[in-house]
């Protein structure tokens, strides 16, 4: 439920430490809604609108 309301929030988080280097960001998946995301800063990950399109 907690998790559901941060994602409708756009704060996701990875599964874990997965994330790949696309040559700007790291990039992953959320672990609670698996839309494509981002990392913006320390702890900080936004859905990834591109990825999305």
């Amino acid at each position: 439920m907690y998790s559901q309301l941060l994602c409708w929030l756009d704060r996701h988080e990875p599964p874990g430490r997965r994330a790949d280097w696309n040559g700007e960001t790291f990039v992953s998946r959320c672990a609670h809604c698996h839309e494509p995301i981002k990392h913006v800063g320390k702890h900080k990950w936004r859905r990834d609108v591109k990825a999305s399109d």
